[in-house]
This record gives structure tokens, sequence and C-alpha cells, in this order.
């Protein structure tokens, strides 16, 4: 089954929207935990913002 060029274009827009949602997330996450959570190496930091941003995106309905 074949998918027109504007259903592509559709959900191209809705996955990079999604991208960008994502990032302004863990953008903010980061932004407001690094002080709070200066003890944590990076890859724990990083584990951490995952784990949230999961979290935030699954209260809003795009848990990924």
């Amino acid at each position: 089954m074949s998918t027109s060029p504007e259903s592509r274009k559709a959900t191209a827009s809705f996955e990079q929207a999604d991208q960008l949602r994502t990032e302004k997330i863990r953008t903010d996450l980061a932004k407001r935990l690094k002080n709070a959570c200066s003890y944590l190496s990076e890859e724990e930091f990083r584990v951490l913002l995952d784990k949230m941003t999961s979290v935030q995106l699954g209260g809003e309905g795009r848990s990924k």
C-alpha cells in the first residue's frame, strides 16, 4: 500500500514536531537540574534526562 506525497509530508511534519518537543523538554530539564544533580556523572545525568523526558512525553500522550 503506497501513501500519497501529502500523507508522507504530513507524517514527516508530525515527526519533526515530536522531535522538536522532545528536544525542548530535554533542554529545559537539563537547565533546571544541572546544579541540583551536579554529583551525577555525565552518563548518569543523561540517563536521568532520558527517563524524565520519557515520563513527560508519556504524560502528554507522546510516549516513545
